[in-house]
């Protein structure tokens, strides 16, 4: 499990869900697409509107705070895959105050976040990708709102084998220590 200043992601526990083709975790909630024979996926993207928090609701006053994560990645939604190459935004409540933060977050043998870093208000649009070609990862997020954005190009983490089996789009209730995170109020995503 990661700790929330290296990045709070981790593969999801999947269990079988109450429908066919339907699948339970701790943590994520959203749509993991694999292929239906062998193959790889090449991108996965999403444009979404930040989440307005309630932070009166949730104010995070924890320790922790209390966090979600939206984001879009490759891997990372099946057992044969130990990797997740992802990017999206946190929004959080801690002390009662809401914050919102793009990043890039490559899981594998060695773990790396390359830096992001630019504001974001709730209701601001959000288009966020993952694609690979010419054996890298290029992970890209933007606010259409303010026009701010960011990219990277990374290889796959050092000792890991990317396996590009899965893509998922994901509202998440990030890991930390034993569990998720307290979520806050963050009403309906779509």
């Amino acid at each position: 499990h990661m700790h929330l200043s290296a990045g709070v992601h981790n593969r999801p526990m999947l269990r079988a869900g109450p429908k066919p083709g339907t699948n339970t975790t701790e943590n994520w909630a959203g749509y993991i697409a694999v292929p239906s024979r062998s193959g790889q996926y090449t991108g996965a993207s999403v444009t979404f509107k930040a989440p307005t928090l309630n932070c009166k609701v949730t104010p995070g006053n924890s320790g922790i705070g209390s966090w979600e994560a939206e984001w879009v990645g490759i891997d990372g939604g099946q057992s044969a895959s130990q990797t997740i190459e992802q990017t999206g935004i946190y929004p959080r409540c801690v002390n009662g105050v809401a914050y919102d933060s793009p990043w890039f977050y490559m899981i594998g043998a060695t773990n790396s976040s390359p830096p992001v870093s630019f504001p974001i208000k709730a209701g601001d649009t959000i288009a966020a990708s993952v694609t690979y070609s010419g054996g890298k990862f290029h992970l890209a997020i933007a606010d259409k709102t303010n026009g701010k954005s960011g990219s990277a190009s990374v290889g796959c983490p050092s000792g890991s084998t990317c396996l590009r089996d899965s893509a998922e789009v994901i509202t998440e209730a990030p890991w930390y220590g034993s569990g998720p995170t307290p979520l806050p109020d963050f009403g309906t995503n779509t």
